[in-house]
């Protein structure tokens, strides 16, 4: 693997951990904890990072704590830290790659954005864990005609309990707004499985224009 492959991946550990709890602001400790990297590689990545505009510092107390620059971050950067995020997800679950590409088949040629949230993203799956999914569409007159596609892709599967959620945009931004929505929920733990760009097209919009 050369350097700059190295770098890559390295960074998309740093920006996919905090994409995992993006209202959070961390040490760089804690950062090097979760993601299994040395101290030394995150001290040295973060300035980086923040020369870049993806993360910004805060300050509480005597130290600086590492946030997501929503903002700022380009967006390329984003979508490919949760691509990276997404692929260690199924890895550790194979039996969501299937899911996921039969759900991209069913709804072919459509504009949505897919994320798993709950246990899956949470990373504390047991044996009986559900699975919950979001579908965050244009418009909510496009609802109907996909929760009869997901709903028999989803029949075709073993899992305990299947909860999913189709909303729109305009109800995906508006819950972003409110503490305890589904919307909210998959903001703060989610993964995203479909659809990365435009998911970070929204949340980019709403930050810079309501903040969070």
């Amino acid at each position: 693997m050369n350097n700059g492959r190295i770098y890559q991946d390295t960074e998309n550990r740093i920006l996919g951990n905090l994409l995992r709890n993006p209202m959070e602001s961390k040490s760089q400790r804690r950062i090097a904890l979760e993601t299994g990297l040395s101290y030394v590689t995150v001290h040295k990545i973060i300035p980086l990072l923040v020369k870049r505009n993806l993360v910004k510092l805060e300050i509480k107390g005597r130290a600086n704590l590492i946030l997501l620059d929503f903002e700022q971050a380009d967006l390329s950067n984003l979508s490919s830290a949760m691509l990276f995020e997404r692929t260690n997800l199924l890895k550790k679950h194979p039996e969501l790659i299937l899911l996921t590409r039969d759900i991209e088949e069913s709804l072919s040629n459509s504009f949505y954005s897919m994320v798993i949230f709950g246990s899956y993203a949470k990373g504390d799956v047991k044996k009986n864990s559900d699975i919950d999914l979001l579908f965050i569409v244009p418009e909510r007159r496009d609802i109907e005609k996909y929760y009869e596609k997901i709903k028999e892709v989803l029949r075709l599967y073993p899992f305990p309990k299947k909860d999913f959620q189709i909303i729109s945009t305009k109800d995906f931004v508006d819950m972003l707004n409110q503490k305890y929505t589904v919307g909210r929920s998959v903001f703060q733990h989610g993964i995203v499985l479909f659809g990365v760009e435009s998911y970070y097209a929204m949340v980019k919009n709403y930050v810079r224009t309501k903040g969070y």
